[in-house]
């Protein structure tokens, strides 16, 4: 069992993605406890390190025009359990933090057309993006292969 520490996001977007590269505005859907938090284009980064990390991150309209939602899957050692953490920066007032959502998550890669739908679900949860296979990013689809 590890321990795991929630880390403070002091500036959101910056922070939390400081070490991940861009993939793309993709399709993805985010859902936990009954509550649909992104259903529609989110950006996808993931870090090419010797971790597997991808984040959906999602941007919308509040009242100082900076908010949004981060959800960040993830996996250190063992492929078949994986781990997601929430972040999101509407409470101004507040410390940001990564709020840990548990690590009973499976992957599941689906492939149509010429698009691979990854999601990693738990019976409360479910975290799904689409990826373009001509985006060209080598490292991500060695990536994604080596998890599928």
């Amino acid at each position: 069992m590890k321990l795991f520490i929630f880390i403070p996001v002091l500036f959101f977007s910056s922070v939390l993605l400081a070490n991940f590269d861009y993939v793309e505005k993709t399709t993805c859907y985010a859902e936990h406890n009954s509550t649909t938090y992104i259903d529609g284009l989110c950006d996808l980064y993931f870090d090419k390190t010797d971790s597997y990390q991808f984040t959906l991150s999602h941007k919308i309209e509040c009242d100082d025009g900076n908010c949004g939602f981060s959800f960040q899957i993830y996996n250190y050692d063992d492929l078949d359990i994986w781990s997601v953490n929430f972040s999101s920066d509407f409470n101004k007032r507040s410390q940001k933090m990564q709020e840990y959502l548990g690590n009973e998550y499976k992957i599941s890669i689906y492939e149509e057309n010429t698009e691979k739908r990854i999601c990693a679900v738990n019976e409360n949860s479910r975290f799904c993006f689409n990826v373009s296979s001509n985006i060209g990013n080598d490292t991500f689809f060695k990536q994604l292969d080596e998890i599928g």
